[in-house]
Formats: C-alpha cells, structure tokens, sequence
C-alpha cells in the first residue's frame, strides 16, 4: 500500500511540475544515448569506409578536394537523379582533414539524439498535449 501510494505520489509531482517536458526529454536522450551506445564502438561501414580514405585518393587521382566534391555531386545528380548540395561538402572535408571514427560516431549519435528530440516536438506538436509525446 505504501509502495502504490509513493509510486502514485511520484508519478503525479512528475506530471503536475513545470519542467516535466524537460525532464521527459532527458530521460528520453539517456534512453537513446543508453541504447544507442554501443554505435561508439563499431568501425566504419558501408560508404564511410569509401568516404574516410578521400584524401588518398584525391592524391592518387592527382585532383583537388574541391573538384571531387564537385565530381560527386554531379555524378549522383547526372546518374541518380539525388541532389545532396551540401552532403559532400562536409562529408569529404571532415574526412579529409580528420577521418576519427569515434569522432564519426559520436556525430552520429548526436544526429539521433537531435532527430528524436525534434519528432518528440512534432507528436507533442500534432497531438497538442505538451506533457506527453
């Protein structure tokens, strides 16, 4: 009885408070980062690996960094119809200068943690019930 009542007690301070949407998101970033932490530490996969070794072959081809992002983005527009008008930009120059793969996961991580806190504003959005989403 005393365990329902605390759990009760708990549960309606959490809802009732001012910052319980603050405190929903940050239980809510714990939880991913949490889940999610094993990402920091797998290497590179699929077209990072392609991605991280630029600069060798921007020295093997003999170009410029700035050529091979515009031959890039070019070829993905010509051949598959994507326009990335930035993608390559930072993809190339971060791996260009520092290829870190903690460095590319940790990006990465804070990428989801940021597109989860903005769908939470999305539901809490469309929903109209700022306590919850």
């Amino acid at each position: 009885m005393i365990k329902s009542h605390l759990i009760d007690k708990i549960r309606t301070t959490l809802i009732q408070s001012k910052y319980s949407r603050v405190l929903f998101d940050l239980l809510l970033l714990i939880w991913v980062v949490w889940i999610l932490y094993p990402l920091l530490n797998t290497g590179l996969m699929s077209d990072d690996v392609y991605n991280s070794q630029i600069s060798g072959k921007i020295l093997t081809e003999g170009s410029t960094l700035w050529y091979k992002i515009r031959e890039e983005s070019v070829g993905w527009a010509v051949g598959a119809g994507r326009i990335y008008p930035l993608n390559y930009i930072y993809l190339y120059v971060f791996y260009y200068f520092d290829p870190n793969v903690f460095l590319v996961k940790s990006i990465a991580l804070s990428i989801i943690c940021i597109d989860v806190l903005l769908f939470s504003k999305i539901i809490r959005t469309l929903t109209r019930n700022q306590k919850g989403g």
